[in-house]
């Protein structure tokens, strides 16, 4: 069994997840405040807490800065706080999905780090950094094939320009040494 089986335990199907989602808003509305009833129809039409909040890009980057402060200083739950706070405040924010996967990664949470990975790669499909944390987490759980698929994933795509040479040279790196592992 892999880290990345068992995501979740039935097929969700979208429409019926938002058709229960406005139904639960509009049975709540009449027990809330106007105010938290505007905020809920403006989320159920698709905007976020941050565009709600007029919480710009600006606010975003200090945000994520902050948590990757608390990564620095080892306050891992902090860190975590502060990217969970960026993931509710934008959920399609990747960098907060990054920042999650690398707190899990360093608590040694593998199958937690891989789905927060998973889900950065879904909102970046071309950034090798995902890919290369992925791997890490994939080869922890010994899961090689795995392992080394993601890493020529992140190779590739480095390569075609969307990583840097840094990306290139560690994806070359964990590949040689899965290759002398498995020799």
């Amino acid at each position: 069994m892999s880290i990345l089986d068992n995501s979740y335990s039935h097929e969700i199907d979208a429409a019926e997840l938002a058709a229960a989602l406005q139904a639960s808003i509009e049975k709540i509305k009449p027990n809330i405040d106007a105010e938290a009833g505007d905020v809920l129809s403006l989320l159920s039409q698709g905007y976020t807490l941050a565009d709600i909040m007029d919480f710009g890009e600006g606010h975003k980057e200090a945000l994520f800065q902050l948590g990757c402060r608390f990564m620095l200083s080892n306050d891992l739950e902090q860190a975590s706080n502060i990217f969970l706070t960026l993931a509710l405040l934008d959920p399609l924010e990747e960098r907060a999905q990054y920042g999650l996967g690398v707190v899990e990664q360093t608590r040694g949470d593998l199958p937690k780090a891989a789905q927060f990975f998973l889900q950065f790669i879904l909102l970046n499909a071309t950034d090798p950094k995902g890919y290369l944390r992925l791997g890490e987490c994939l080869r922890g759980a010994n899961e090689k094939e795995e392992a080394k698929a993601a890493f020529e994933t992140a190779k590739q795509l480095a390569e075609k320009g969307h990583g840097s040479q840094a990306d290139v040279t560690e994806a070359k790196r964990q590949l040689n040494s899965l290759s002398r592992h498995n020799s």
